[in-house]
């Protein structure tokens, strides 16, 4: 889990550095004070509020039954929760999720007993259970002891939890703005998921936002092949304030899209540039002066386009 979860955030422009024998590593975010600890004390930890964020299974919060704020399913370390056994039936079993386990055989009107088992919990069945309780991510160990799993409990990944103090205090942010603009922005915002940076530049171009800011860890290599944005931000520490307020131009960018066809506001919008026209007699005159009359024919000008055509050598 914990290797996945550096390269997510890598992904994202924030970069964990981790020593060989530390449990506080360092972000690149100043404010960010991070800390590994096993999943399910970082579900107790952020249960109690001793900790604001953080990444766990979703099945450890499932069976410690906490009232978290699921924010993202990483969709990393997927497993599932599962009876197997040698056997179709169910008289006594060992388990992985106690409570989880419980809750299951009362549901099927099973009458089983239910051991915590220690280590490997396939070595169970047949001589010392009937079903085992485990969790399994491809099955290959259930097969290879010869278990088959019947029934799925829970299906879980590495997912980004929240205490709901954190919630709370954001939405009391969001409703002491009189305005009430950000909550609004915030109803109206929408996040993309992607497998890669390549289709993060194409949604990008398609969208064609107002503001662009590249938090990813080699920003370069993007920029060539952005083509619509109203300004662009390099990095995690070029904000978008200090562009619209500070050390970049304006604040005044196209919006809903408009960045395919216009940039920001900049002093050649101040500017007259008249333009003239001198044609001479050439080849060419012929297939520009066609080439006029059928534009004019397609906007329904039918009078620029005899125009063009008189014209004609």
């Amino acid at each position: 889990m914990q290797a996945g979860v550096i390269r997510l955030l890598a992904d994202a422009g924030i970069e964990v550095r981790v020593s060989d024998r530390g449990y506080r590593p360092r972000v690149s975010i100043p404010w960010i004070e991070a800390k590994i600890l096993k999943p399910q004390n970082i579900i107790e930890m952020l249960h109690i509020g001793s900790r604001d964020l953080g990444f766990a299974g979703a099945d450890w919060v499932a069976e410690l039954q906490v009232d978290l704020v699921e924010l993202l399913n990483t969709e990393l370390d997927p497993v599932e929760l599962v009876a197997a056994a040698p056997i179709e039936y169910l008289k006594n079993g060992t388990l992985k999720g106690r409570r989880l386990t419980k809750e299951w055989i009362d549901k099927n009107g099973w009458d089983a007993v239910c051991i915590k088992s220690y280590g490997a919990t396939e070595v169970f069945p047949p001589e010392d259970a009937d079903c085992i309780i485990d969790i399994t991510s491809t099955g290959e160990t259930l097969r290879i002891n010869r278990l088959q799993s019947f029934s799925t409990l829970l299906k879980s990944s590495t997912r980004l939890y929240a205490n709901p103090r954190v919630r709370n205090e954001l939405l009391r942010f969001l409703e002491s703005d009189p305005t009430d603009i950000a909550l609004r922005s915030l109803q109206n915002g929408f996040a993309v998921q992607l497998s890669d940076l390549s289709q993060a530049v194409a949604v990008v171009n398609s969208i064609a936002p107002e503001h662009l800011q590249l938090s990813v860890e080699n920003p370069k290599s993007l920029i060539s092949g952005l083509k619509n944005y109203g300004a662009l931000f390099i990095g995690e520490r070029s904000a978008e304030v200090f562009g619209d307020y500070g050390v970049g131009p304006n604040h005044v960018l196209p919006t809903s899209g408009g960045a395919r066809r216009t940039g920001g506001l900049s002093v050649t919008f101040f500017l007259r540039q008249p333009t003239w026209l001198k044609m001479r007699e050439s080849d060419e005159l012929k297939n520009i002066a066609r080439d006029a009359a059928e534009l004019a024919e397609l906007e329904g000008l039918k009078w620029h386009a005899r125009a063009a055509k008189a014209r004609l050598p």
